[in-house]
């Protein structure tokens, strides 16, 4: 008996310790542990330089902004990529998990390799909602009076419970995930403004940068039915100079190049 008693008892040490050992290593490795992984893809496809595309892809990084490791993730990132050269950057949503995340994804945002043909966003469900009960308080706390974090956290929650029995339907809104600041991190972005199948398609320009760069542009494409072809009206305006006007030349045309290879299959 004593022999099962003891035999017992070791296995639950021994289960306890890896439990443990897993826990541990849940919590203060493998969330520190960021890998680079480099692919290669051959893509048979007209207008892709010859000597091909670096692409930086970013993806569901649900930051919150609760604690240090966060911030150790954007160091240990910044310091993998720091040196990379990238033609484009593809962040493919959800770079916030609730309103607290804010701050880190514009700084790793910010700090990331800038791309030599522009940034590239499709914000996810997180970016545009918040889904946590708390995230309404910390959304109080964070803008109330000081000394009045507490009452306004407490404040909120009560507001939001009682829409909840209710059945009122909870719209978050922008103050409390800034989509504007994410949007505005990226370095060129733009707001489809008309799209009217199959003729006509209007959206903004615009480059996040001080001076000339940085005043919004309007693209438009118009397209007209000319019998067995088609006739394309663009206008992208307006320019402060010539020379910013002739800088999007190479970008254009590059595009029209394609759309020509690709009806002409």
């Amino acid at each position: 008996m004593r022999q099962t008693t003891r035999t017992l008892s070791s296995l639950a040490g021994v289960g306890a310790g890896i439990a443990l050992g897993t826990l541990a290593y849940a919590r203060w490795v493998e969330r520190m542990r960021i890998e680079v992984k480099r692919m290669e893809v051959m893509v048979d496809s007209p207008g892709v330089p010859a000597g091909g595309l670096r692409i930086l892809h970013l993806s569901d990084m649900h930051f919150t902004g609760r604690d240090r490791t966060e911030r150790l993730k954007i160091e240990r990132t910044i310091k993998l990529l720091g040196r990379e050269q990238v033609d484009l950057l593809l962040i493919t949503g959800d770079l916030i998990h609730d309103t607290g995340g804010l701050p880190a994804a514009l700084d790793l945002i910010e700090r990331l390799p800038r791309p030599r043909l522009g940034a590239f966003a499709c914000l996810g469900n997180h970016d545009y909602s918040c889904y946590s009960w708390l995230g309404p308080a910390r959304v109080a706390w964070r803008e109330a009076e000081p000394g009045r974090e507490m009452q306004a956290a407490v404040q909120r929650t009560i507001e939001m419970v009682a829409r909840v029995f209710k059945n009122d339907r909870l719209y978050l809104g922008q103050d409390h995930n800034d989509v504007d600041a994410l949007k505005h991190a990226l370095w060129q972005h733009g707001v489809f403004k008309e799209v009217r199948e199959p003729n006509r398609l209007v959206f903004t320009f615009v480059w996040e940068e001080e001076g000339e760069r940085g005043i919004e542009n309007l693209v438009t494409i118009e397209f007209e039915d000319r019998g067995s072809k088609t006739q394309m009206t663009f206008r992208h305006a307006p320019f402060v100079s010539v020379g910013e006007r002739d800088g999007h030349s190479y970008g254009w045309s590059s595009a029209f190049d394609r759309l020509d290879d690709h009806l002409a299959q």
